[in-house]
């Protein structure tokens, strides 16, 4: 578990990381409890959310040859994100015409955390969890706005030339107190679950291509259901790149979006978006990779010299 890796921090950094990682299980399982009434899917729910912690600690076996003291193996990254935008939302008749449309903007602010574990030279296994909760602006039928919540468990392989993302989304809607207290507004309690993948296909520090479905959408929102873009890592081995391509909004209208992921120091990344669809949108996700600067620091003591992944 979590315990296991304690010696590659400091001990202020390994107390902020545990008190962040038990304040989010808590609040997450805190929102389990209060919207979701089936126990059933309580429990499934739960154990999605403990799965996804209990696979940061888990172990593989060292590579044949391998100088790299284990303690120093990979690291944490966690982070806050945030993004604005818009949509229309749309009225239709009973033949399924549109009547009206009525923009309706909202906000994004969520949290990431995840363990990165180096398997072997240029190849990383990373698992971690999403949440994050999208606030949407007021309408004449809801004054108050509404609220939808969004937990995801994440598994990833990354390769220089290849790379592949699995989770499930779970997406709750989050009532207000006036739609609490209004006996005519129904709502599910149960979650919508979606799944999410990226795959990428050639070398990340030189040219690549990549596909995304409802990966992005925990940072970017609404205007990244589905992406297809390139992008080039600058010649870099530090996973700092840039993109830009083809996106597609909740309306199933297409546009562009640019942005990519900039390393900062080795310990924090920087990930600023824009998509431009329907209307135009923008977000920005920070990551402090904790321990990543001690681990290149061990392996250019063990190999004197720096290796390309550890950059």
């Amino acid at each position: 578990m979590i315990w296991q890796i304690r010696e590659i921090f400091e001990t202020a950094e390994f107390l902020m990381l545990v008190s962040v990682l038990a304040i989010s299980l808590a609040i997450a399982l805190a929102v389990f409890v209060r919207t979701i009434t089936l126990p059933q899917a309580r429990w499934i729910s739960a154990c999605m959310l403990f799965a996804a912690f209990f696979t940061m600690g888990q172990s593989v076996e060292h590579a044949a040859g391998d100088t790299i003291t284990q303690k120093y193996r990979g690291w944490f990254s966690i982070g806050p994100s945030g993004a604005l935008g818009a949509y229309d939302q749309i009225t239709t008749d009973c033949s399924g015409n549109v009547t009206s449309r009525t923009k309706r903007n909202y906000s994004l602010w969520g949290i990431t955390a995840s363990y990165h574990y180096r398997l072997r030279p240029e190849r990383y296994f990373e698992a971690g969890l999403r949440q994050s909760v999208i606030y949407e602006s007021p309408s004449d039928d809801n004054r108050e706005g509404s609220r939808y919540l969004y937990i995801s468990p994440i598994l990833r392989y990354d390769s220089k030339k290849f790379a592949i993302s699995l989770g499930t989304t779970l997406e709750y809607f989050w009532p207000n107190a006036a739609q609490k207290d209004d006996p005519n507004f129904w709502y599910s309690r149960k979650p919508t679950i979606i799944p999410s993948t990226y795959l990428r296909f050639g070398n990340r520090n030189k040219i690549f291509a990549d596909i995304d479905i409802y990966n992005s959408f925990h940072y970017q929102g609404y205007n990244s259901i589905w992406q297809i873009g390139i992008g080039h890592g600058f010649g870099n081995d530090d996973f700092t790149f840039g993109r830009f391509g083809l996106t597609s909004d909740v309306e199933g209208r297409t546009g562009l979006y640019f942005g990519g992921d900039f390393l900062i120091k080795n310990q924090f990344s920087l990930s600023p978006y824009f998509t431009f669809a329907s209307h135009p949108g923008f977000s920005l996700n920070l990551k402090w990779h904790i321990g990543k600067n001690k681990w290149k620091a061990a392996n250019t003591a063990t190999s004197g010299k720096v290796s390309p992944e550890s950059k």
